[in-house]
């Protein structure tokens, strides 16, 4: 194995060592939320955490974790673009009950992925 992919191999160890964490963080800022849905300061945390998983996730292999952060990123952003503190509680439910799934199931694969991580290999 040559250093470069070595270290690669150190990397993709550190990201999957490091999903637990990430797992901890989005069912935190996702309970948080739920308990205040009018507080842009929860929505802009848990935004923040599923922002960054989808943004590296498949950069390590990880690619259902990573699918289903930036679904959970878009969902977010639309929660923004009703203006959490202004839009009616109607339309923040519907929200936050479709992303519902989403998130449990990108804390689900936060938790099974904890294990080897995938081959990450250099393109050519």
């Amino acid at each position: 194995m040559g250093e470069v992919d070595s270290r690669l191999a150190e990397l993709g160890a550190r990201y999957r060592a490091s999903l637990p964490i990430k797992r901890a963080s989005v069912e935190l800022a996702w309970r948080a939320l739920n308990a205040g849905p009018s507080d842009p300061v929860r929505l802009d945390s848990l935004q923040r955490v599923v922002h960054r998983i989808a943004g590296s996730a498949t950069s390590y292999g990880y690619d259902e974790i990573g699918t289903l952060a930036a679904r959970a990123d878009e969902g977010l952003e639309l929660l923004r673009e009703l203006g959490v503190v202004d839009a009616k509680a109607a339309s923040v439910a519907a929200v936050l009950s479709g992303l519902a799934p989403i998130i449990e199931r990108l804390i689900d694969a936060l938790a099974r992925d904890s294990g080897p991580a995938p081959s990450l290999s250099r393109t050519h």
